[in-house]
C-alpha cells in the first residue's frame, strides 16, 4: 500500500512538472505587426507580471514570432535573460520606429544572465529569435506597423 502511494505521488509530481513546462512553452501570438513589410506574429504584454515573466522558461518561439512589450511610458528600459532557454534579438521602438537593436543576445555572459541596457528612451520593445534581424535586414530607423 505504501509503495502504491509513493508511486502515485511521484507520478503526480512528474506529470505536474510536465504540464507546467508544456504550458510555459506556448504563447498567444495572435497579434500581427509588420517591419519593412515582413509579417511578425506577436504576443503583446503590458502588465507588470507579464513583462517580468516575458519568454522565461519557454523552450522556443515560432520562426516569425515575437513578444512585444508595450511600456507605460517612454523611458530607458533594461532587460535581462533570467531563466531564458534561447538567445534573442531585441528591437527598441519609439513612436513606431526602431531606435536601437541588440542582436544575438546570449543567455549568459561571464557566468551570469546577460543584461541588455538600452541607451535611448523607448515606448515598446520587441523580442525576436536570435538572427531574425540579420536574416530580414532589419535595422535602426525601420518602421513598424502594428495590426490588432
Amino acid at each position: 500500500m505504501k509503495k502504491l502511494i509513493i508511486i502515485n505521488l511521484i507520478l503526480f509530481f512528474v506529470l505536474s512538472g510536465c504540464a507546467k513546462k508544456e504550458q510555459n512553452t506556448k504563447g498567444n501570438y495572435s497579434d500581427k505587426l509588420f517591419i519593412n513589410n515582413i509579417p511578425v506574429s506577436v504576443e503583446i504584454v503590458s502588465s507588470f507580471l507579464e513583462m517580468q515573466r516575458g519568454l522565461s522558461e519557454r523552450d522556443e518561439m515560432c520562426e516569425n514570432c515575437g513578444m512585444l512589450f508595450i511600456m507605460n511610458d517612454s523611458d530607458i528600459h533594461n532587460f535581462w535573460m533570467g531563466k531564458m532557454r534561447f538567445a534573442l534579438d531585441f528591437a527598441y521602438i519609439e513612436n513606431n520606429k526602431i531606435i536601437e537593436i541588440f542582436k544575438n543576445v546570449p543567455i549568459y555572459t561571464s557566468d551570469e544572465y546577460t543584461r541588455i541596457n538600452s541607451t535611448q528612451n523607448s515606448d515598446m520593445v520587441l523580442e525576436l529569435n536570435a538572427g531574425f534581424l540579420d536574416k530580414n535586414n532589419i535595422k535602426a530607423g525601420d518602421e513598424i506597423k502594428l495590426i490588432n
